[in-house]
């Protein structure tokens, strides 16, 4: 997937840097481009970061729980 993600990064970036120059904005304004795909890349970072998180911890609820749910299934038998 990371060399899928930066791949597709590698073929819209020079395609937004084109489409700003095609609108007359000049070429200064290809920094901002840049800036902004910098942003959302730190953005997602952040975000993939912070769902990992959430997903070891809920694992590690569930696990904690597991033993349980186990021991009490097998005293009802």
């Amino acid at each position: 997937m990371h060399i899928a993600a930066f791949n597709v990064g590698i073929a819209i970036a020079p395609w937004v840097a084109g489409l700003v120059i095609d609108a007359d904005l000049g070429l200064p304004a290809i920094g901002w481009v840049g800036a902004a795909f910098a942003l959302a890349a730190l953005a997602s970072t952040l975000l993939d970061g912070r769902l990992t998180r959430h997903h070891q911890h809920t694992t590690q609820n569930l696990t904690a729980a597991a033993p349980d749910t186990c021991q009490a299934a097998t005293a009802s038998r």
